[in-house]
């Protein structure tokens, strides 16, 4: 990944990179080159995973309450890229820019390279 240039947020301490239209956070204390690695590979593997992540989201109680018509279909259509926040036991995609509705957040963490999702928030 040495042609990604991370630009570091004093304001949020963190370090801040677009890959591939992916925007990718990465706190100051985890900034490391195994940390650059992992968030290219959940990149890279990002697509390959998008339909279990859907599933995953309308299983979800919290996910069928505010949005119960949603199929999988639908949520891999209209989720769209998200930020992708790296943490200590995976991370955290949060979708700013998705089509389900104008009003709502959605975070969905992950553990490894979204070896399994664990929860799904929906704020707004």
């Amino acid at each position: 990944m040495e042609h990604l240039h991370y630009e570091f947020s004093d304001k949020y301490k963190r370090y801040e990179a677009t890959l591939d239209d992916m925007k990718v956070n990465i706190p100051e204390h985890l900034m490391n080159d195994e940390s650059l690695r992992f968030a290219e590979n959940v990149r890279n593997q990002y697509t390959a995973k998008l339909e279990e992540l859907a599933r995953f989201c309308v299983e979800s109680e919290t996910f069928e309450y505010v949005y119960p018509e949603a199929t999988i279909e639908d949520v891999m259509k209209r989720l769209h890229l998200p930020i992708l926040k790296v943490d200590e036991v995976g991370g955290r995609f949060t979708y700013t820019q998705h089509e389900l509705d104008e009003d709502h957040l959605i975070d969905i963490e992950f553990v490894g390279v979204m070896e399994s999702f664990f929860s799904v928030e929906v704020d707004g």
